[in-house]
Order: C-alpha cells, then structure tokens, then sequence
C-alpha cells in the first residue's frame, strides 16, 4: 500500500464531514520529550490548497529542526468547530542538521533517545527483511507444489492409460489363445476320430468280405493300437497281471502293446510340443 502524503492527509481532513463543524485550524508541534508548539495556521474562509499547506508546515518543521542533529519527529494537528482541542493528528519525520555524507549515515542524534529510536528503526527493518524473506519462500514452494501436482496428475493420467492399453492386449491375446486352444482341440479331436475309425477298417474289411484284403499284420496292428488307446498303462499292467491270459499269449502280445504305447507316447510328445511352439506366450518371445 502507497504511503499516504501529508498534502493527502490535510485534504481528507478539511473534507472530513465525521468531525462536529469544519475543520478551522491546523497546529504544527514538535516531539522532544514533550509537544513543543511550532506554528498554528489558522483557516477562516480562505479556500486553502492541501498542498499548500503541506508545503508550509514542512517548511516550518524544516526550518525549526536546522540546529538540530539527527531525525526529528512532528505532529500536525487538526482543529474543528474553533474548539481548542484537536480531533485529527498526522506524525511525520524531517531530518535535522546534517551534511550530505551524513543523512546517508545517520537519521537519528546521538543521544539515549536516538540510540532508542535508531535501534527500533533497525529492528523494524530486519523484521522487514525476514517477512519479505518467509513470503518469497512461501510463494517459491506454493509454485513448487503446483507443478509437482501437475506432474503427479499428468504421471498418474499416463499411467491409467498405458494400464488400459496393457490391459485390451492382454484381453486380446487371451481371445487369440482361446480360439488357437480350440481349433487345436478340435484338430486333435477329429485327428483321433479318424485313426479310430481307420484303426477299425483293416479289420472290418476283413471280416465283412471274409477274405483277406488287407494283410492280417496290419489288421491285428490295427487292432491292437485300438484295444491300447481304450486303456490307461496301469489297466495294461492289472491285465498282464491278472493271469486270465496265459503266458504264452501274453508275451507276444505285451510286446505289440508295448510298441503301441511307445507310438502313443511319442504323439503325444509331438502334439505336445506343437502346442507349447504355437502358445501366444512363446510366439512373443
């Protein structure tokens, strides 16, 4: 906020309508120690220019504090209604006698009371300073804050955006394993209706036409593979076991089962590694 001038201050005080009457004189007294009377201007219908007067009583306490050092203190009264007692006040400094080199260095005498006044002048400062001192940094980490705010909001935007993104292509993905899982079951599904049903032909064949038309080796391979794929590895062992078939049956025939569990663990193995070769997973590796 602007200072306000003591030409400022005197209009207010003859436009001042609050007071009982219109303000009829303006007294220039001077703080030492106590009020000492400098000069009393007495209005009566003159229309007075503020800054006029401000011109005046300045130049009054100017000259009043020429023999004196240091920085001198004025009041400058107002009256109102011709009553003797003042209803306004404005304090204002002038400096006293000095040379050139020393207003730069001294605003106050040489005595217990200017060691006072220079003392609370010097403290009014620092207070000054730290207050200025503690609001620029107040503002630097209000501006701080703001930005590291917006960088939050922007990372936790980009981060919400990148996890939707992730999130669709895995949902994509997942659809693409799905369908490439069912069309391989289905593959395997229909692989093993055909070798059924062609595992049956030979043998078919045979009986239906009663002659040999195809060789009986590759009927009982036939029929074999197919008795093999009904039963797990351990109804295998229990049959072996069980002694229902004799000895000299099952020798040879626990060898063809033997060769056509190997051939089914071997596909197996195959579909197996077929289907690990083309799971999403290892084709984006």
């Amino acid at each position: 906020m602007a200072k306000q001038t003591l030409d400022q201050w005197i209009r207010e005080a003859l436009l001042d309508e609050t007071k009982d009457g219109k303000c009829t004189a303006f007294a220039l007294v001077h703080i030492a120690g106590k009020e000492v009377e400098v000069h009393v201007q007495k209005l009566g219908s003159k229309p007075w220019d503020p800054k006029e007067l401000a011109l005046i009583f300045r130049k009054k306490a100017e000259d009043h504090c020429s023999d004196i050092a240091g920085m001198q203190t004025f009041n400058l009264l107002a009256f109102y209604g011709g009553r003797n007692e003042c209803q306004a006040r404005r304090p204002f400094t002038v400096h006293g006698e000095q040379s050139a080199d020393q207003a730069q260095l001294m605003t106050e005498g040489p005595t217990p009371q200017g060691i006072v006044q220079q003392s609370m002048r010097h403290n009014e400062a620092l207070m000054q300073l730290a207050l200025r001192h503690s609001a620029s940094m107040v503002e630097a980490s209000s501006r701080m804050i703001d930005r590291l705010t917006a960088q939050n909001e922007k990372l936790s935007n980009d981060v919400m955006e990148a996890t939707a993104i992730v999130r669709e292509i895995a949902f994509e993905r997942q659809d693409v394993a799905d369908e490439r899982k069912m069309k391989r079951l289905e593959f395997q599904r229909s692989t093993e209706e055909r070798k059924k049903w062609l595992s049956f032909g030979p043998a078919l064949v045979n009986s239906v036409l009663n002659r040999e038309v195809f060789p009986q080796a590759t009927a009982d391979s036939s029929l074999i593979d197919t008795i093999v794929d009904s039963l797990s590895e351990d109804d295998i062992m229990k049959l072996g076991g069980s002694g229902i078939i004799k000895p000299e049956i099952w020798g040879p025939l626990a060898q063809r089962m033997a060769a056509s569990l190997k051939r089914r663990r071997e596909l197996a193995e195959s579909n197996a590694e077929i289907a690990q070769i083309s799971s999403p997973e290892n084709e984006l590796q």
